[in-house]
């Protein structure tokens, strides 16, 4: 097998192990002065989200964490996509194998410290449901939460304590099984999930399981969201996108039983006194395929000013092409909100039920740790 392009970073160091002896080290306060990242003030952190709780996507976001890019050729594909238009101040942690031939093209942002490489064995890319999630306790610190993972991906639910330990902060775990692309907070500290979490928290009473929830992640109220019928996460992030002041966008489809759970979203997020905005999912001509694969455009990541949106066009697959018009009315739809857009083919990827959101993870700006 072919080194990877770091090798003289990685070699002898043990799978499970951080790049140049510990994460902790290679983001040393010396190593982020290095790395020139504009410093933001503690204040503007906690305006993005609120005093306690969730930091969420509209904090200021500093790094991106991408993991496995060797599960198959569609989940590399999407990490070059977004490495390659990531704003520049802003960080990538890239989790890799042990050996492996990616990301050529990116050699000097990975020598210059800007990616920084992590050689650790996961089991799965989806970052976004195993990492943990940033939230501001009630003594104003940062912290870490995590919830419960996979039995069968021990590695991917261990590895949320190194990445705490990397950033120097407290990692406070949970029994509660639960994956991170079924969250979503506003201001308020409200937490949106779907009702997956209820059925997949079997041993848990509603009434526990919501305390559980909310005290972990320093949140006010759950608010129960629909699942999509069929389709295979059951996550929100499939189908609603929330970027503050009560704004949040919710998908739409022409597919009857997919629309009938948007709808009822929609006008749950509605009845909360929230604004929201539809957008159309990329829909096959009626009769033409079918299934509940949820070709969603909130499945989206939002860093900063620019959205890294998926695609579902692609030449390689002519019977996409219906796609194209939905991709590019998406992309229409975000600039307008003030966004540029970056798009990521996602074809591949949403077949096993992930897209962009799914695959990434992106940590806020702490200038304080």
């Amino acid at each position: 097998m072919v080194k990877i392009l770091i090798a003289l970073l990685l070699a002898a160091a043990p799978a499970g192990a951080a790049v140049n002896g510990s994460f902790a080290a290679a983001l040393s306060p010396a190593r982020l002065a290095e790395m020139a990242v504009p410093p933001a003030p503690r204040p503007e952190i906690h305006r993005a989200a609120r005093a306690v709780g969730p930091m969420t996507e509209n904090a200021k976001t500093g790094y991106i964490v991408l993991s496995t890019p060797d599960y198959f050729q569609g989940v590399m594909t999407m990490h070059e996509a977004i490495l390659a238009k990531l704003p520049k101040d802003v960080k990538a942690i890239v989790v890799f194998p042990a050996h492996n031939p990616y990301y050529q093209k990116f050699k000097a942002d990975f020598d210059s410290g800007r990616f920084v490489a992590w050689q650790y064995t996961l089991e799965s890319p989806w970052t976004r449901d195993f990492l943990p999630e940033v939230v501001v306790d009630e003594s104003g610190s940062a912290r870490m939460i995590q919830f419960s993972y996979y039995p069968d991906r021990p590695a991917s639910e261990r590895f949320g304590g190194e990445l705490a330990k990397g950033f120097g902060l407290t990692l406070e775990k949970s029994k509660v099984g639960l994956e991170f692309g079924n969250f979503i907070a506003d201001e308020q500290g409200r937490i949106f999930m779907t009702e997956k979490v209820i059925a997949d928290n079997k041993s848990w009473t509603k009434a526990a399981l919501e305390k559980e929830i909310l005290s972990k992640l320093r949140g006010s109220k759950m608010v129960w969201m629909p699942v999509i019928p069929g389709e295979s996460t059951g996550h929100i992030d499939i189908y609603a996108k929330y970027f503050g002041a009560g704004q949040v966008v919710v998908g739409d489809s022409s597919d009857p039983g997919m629309k009938r759970a948007l709808d009822a979203a929609a006008a749950k997020f509605s009845g909360l006194g929230m604004r929201v905005t539809r957008l159309k999912n990329a829909d096959f001509p009626a009769g033409t395929f079918s299934g509940a694969t949820a070709y969603s455009y909130t499945n989206s990541l939002r860093v900063n000013d620019t959205i890294f949106m998926p695609v579902y066009y692609s030449a390689q697959y002519a019977h996409t092409r219906p796609f194209k018009a939905f991709d590019d009315a998406a992309a229409a739809a975000y600039a307008g909100l003030g966004f540029k857009v970056v798009k990521v083919p996602a074809f591949d990827a949403i077949q096993f039920g992930g897209a962009v959101h799914c695959l990434t993870r992106e940590i806020p700006w702490l200038p304080w740790f």
